[in-house]
């Protein structure tokens, strides 16, 4: 099973409007792929999401399709950074072990 770990640091807390709107699509569309289970959290203009899927194969193919790929599409316009991580896993993590995780082995993106 394969762990993926995501922060969003929005431009500014009027982004938020933008990334909840998708952020509810994409939740439906992970519910009804692969993923065996989710969490998130967040405040003001940080978020988190956790998954875990069955296969890397699974995991890209909800990343490459549908609501998803939409917003990776306008994710320049309201995140100024973008963290992730995929690790090995059979279960998801603490907020804390994997908030650590992504800060130190988390790939970047900047806008």
């Amino acid at each position: 099973m394969i762990l993926t770990i995501t922060l969003i640091e929005l431009r500014s807390p009027w982004k938020y409007f933008t990334l909840a709107s998708n952020y509810l699509k994409i939740m439906k569309q992970a519910k009804n792929a692969s993923c065996i289970s989710l969490k998130s959290t967040g405040f003001w203009t940080t978020f988190y999401t956790m998954t875990l899927w069955e296969s890397p194969e699974a995991m890209k193919n909800f990343a490459r399709s549908g609501p998803h790929l939409e917003a990776m599409k306008i994710s320049a316009a309201i995140a100024k950074e973008i963290r992730t991580l995929s690790i090995g896993s059979n279960s998801l993590l603490s907020w804390k072990e994997a908030k650590e995780k992504l800060q130190s082995s988390g790939k970047i993106l900047k806008f």
